[in-house]
């Protein structure tokens, strides 16, 4: 068995599956509309921004959430704009799904391997 031919399989079978399809058609219409893709672009940085905050330990404050959830709430408004974030959602969770899986194939179960983020002073 060659890795890199099924790695090529992999990719093939992302590129075909039905996430990637839907992800694909709801980009290819928001490329095309200056508005969305601003709306878009707002609604990952904050999404991404909410993230950043929990990984490092700390709870975004009420006026952060309202301000996002409002945000989301004017995406949903536009079917487009909706579409494509359901569709990158479902798509990263696909990739999210593969990705764990090749890591548990990498997993060589060695502790001295393990990793503790408070090694490296990331606290809760």
């Amino acid at each position: 068995m060659n890795i890199y031919d099924k790695l090529n399989e992999l990719t093939y079978a992302i590129k075909e599956s039905p996430e990637y399809r839907r992800y694909y058609a709801a980009a290819e219409k928001i490329s095309q509309n200056e508005t969305w893709q601003a709306m878009v672009k707002d609604f990952l940085s904050a999404q991404i921004q909410l993230s950043a905050m929990r990984f490092m330990g700390r709870e975004p404050d009420d006026e952060s959430i309202g301000n996002f959830n409002n945000l989301y709430a004017s995406i949903s408004a536009v079917r487009e704009v909706n579409e494509f974030i359901m569709a990158q959602a479902a798509f990263s969770q696909v990739m999210t799904d593969i990705t764990q899986a090749v890591s548990k194939a990498a997993d060589t179960g060695f502790s001295f391997m393990d990793f503790d983020p408070s090694d490296m002073g990331f606290t809760q």
